[in-house]
């Protein structure tokens, strides 16, 4: 359903879209990318 409206561009779908992105982002930062405070042991 959420991906209907965001691919409808409807103010719903561009909110969960929205809400996508930054869970994305979320995720690629924690587990893809290197952190400057990771310890390597």
């Amino acid at each position: 359903m959420l991906r209907a409206a965001v691919a409808a561009k409807t103010p719903l779908g561009v909110k969960a879209k929205e809400a996508m992105d930054k869970v994305e982002d979320t995720l690629n930062h924690y587990f893809l990318l290197p952190s400057a405070n990771c310890r390597t042991y």
